[in-house]
């Protein structure tokens, strides 16, 4: 684990899962907009239906309280169906952007079920990788690179956006341990996922 990479883990010995999903979602929620850009744009996926099964998790994170092992089988069939975007199949870093977002919403499925903080920092991972990717697919055009895996990683985590990210996954951890209501941290970061982060649309990249 790099510097960049600090574990969160470690940070919240005694967060509990309500926290820790709180996190995970927050870190699905900024790649979302990239995965609806991707299946706008290949047409594949399931942009409602991720939105949804979101929205059922950020409230279980908002509201607290025990999740039944039906409602876990259910929420575990939808992101199974049509969702997963299969990114083996696409020669592109947006599919495997889109494809981090689906396992950041299988991590909270998994951080309910086995009350493990270390899913905290898998999907911190695939937030900062997938930031890393999302650099390299937007400089290649300018940096005349043959794929989007040359430029240096030094480079790369130099990128403000890249250490915008960095810094709204510290928020994300400041937050959820120092505020007292754990129903009012999963607003704050609901809103503050929202706020930025690797947005096509709203970087002017897709329609």
């Amino acid at each position: 684990m790099t510097q960049q990479e600090e574990s969160l883990s470690d940070a919240l010995p005694g967060g509990g899962k309500r926290a820790w999903l709180q996190l995970i979602l927050s870190f699905a929620e900024r790649l979302f907009p990239v995965y609806t850009a991707f299946c706008r744009l290949y047409q594949v996926g399931d942009v409602q239906s991720l939105r949804g099964v979101l929205d059922d998790l950020w409230s279980i994170a908002e509201n607290g309280g025990t999740v039944t092992s039906e409602r876990m089988g259910e929420l575990r069939a939808r992101v199974e169906g049509p969702i997963d975007v299969k990114a083996e199949e696409y020669f592109t870093p947006m599919a495997w952007i889109a494809s981090n977002c689906v396992g950041c919403t299988f991590y909270a499925l998994e951080v309910i079920v086995w009350n493990d903080p270390q899913f905290v920092d898998s999907a911190a991972h695939c937030l900062r990788t997938s930031t890393a990717d999302y650099i390299r697919m937007t400089m290649k055009p300018l940096t005349a690179k043959q794929d989007f895996t040359g430029l240096p990683d030094e480079w790369v985590q130099s990128a403000p956006l890249f250490q915008s990210e960095v810094g709204f996954i510290r928020e994300c951890g400041h937050i959820v341990t120092s505020v007292a209501e754990p129903a009012e941290a999963c607003r704050r970061l609901r809103r503050l996922a929202k706020s930025s982060g690797i947005d096509p649309a709203r970087r002017g990249l897709v329609p």
